[in-house]
């Protein structure tokens, strides 16, 4: 069973009244599954596409909840909210839960979260060499620290992206990239 009810009370158990103003929506509750990105910095402001089932528009907007700071989320789907990530003291990982309105129950925010790693940024501190060819091509080592494997790691020269298959972070510290054409 499932779907919008009305809502009535009674002062003596016989007579209920206020149908008409009052509704309650029965469903499944929201589930969340993955985020992507699933990592950010610790000052936050990351735009973050949460996966999962559930989610709806309702009389109570949804939220994110990273551990226990909420922030709101937008609608995309019943399968997808955008939240944008608040800061965060420490570096670590957080539980993300998305949720009308307020902090599910441990047990149940267990069931229905996706992590979330808050780290410092990356930093470069080097590059070598520092010149290249206008069409590409050029590998350039990269020496920093922050560095963090992974499908979402990128790197710009200018406004230029690097291929995605051309980074590899060899150490949090160090990694190679194929330079783009400017």
């Amino acid at each position: 069973l499932g779907g919008n009810v009305s809502v009535t009370i009674s002062n003596n158990g016989v007579d209920f009244e206020g149908a008409d103003r009052v509704s309650f929506w029965y469903g499944p509750g929201a589930r969340t599954l993955l985020a992507v990105p699933s990592i950010g910095p610790v000052h936050g402001g990351t735009a973050i596409t949460v996966v999962g089932s559930g989610f709806r528009n309702g009389s109570t907007p949804l939220q994110c909840f990273f551990e226990e700071t909420g922030v709101r989320a937008r609608v995309l789907s019943t399968t997808a909210v955008v939240c944008t990530c608040p800061a965060s003291s420490r570096e670590g990982m957080a539980v993300l839960v998305v949720s009308e309105g307020r902090l599910l129950a441990g047990s149940v925010q267990a069931a229905a979260s996706a992590r979330f790693l808050y780290m410092h940024g990356a930093v470069i501190s080097t590059i070598e060499p520092s010149t290249g060819s206008t069409v590409g091509g050029t590998t350039v080592e990269v020496v920093g620290s922050g560095f963090v494997a992974g499908i979402t790691t990128g790197c710009t020269f200018g406004m230029q992206q690097a291929d995605v298959h051309s980074v590899r972070v060899l150490t949090s510290s160090l990694m190679h990239v194929r330079t783009p054409a400017a």
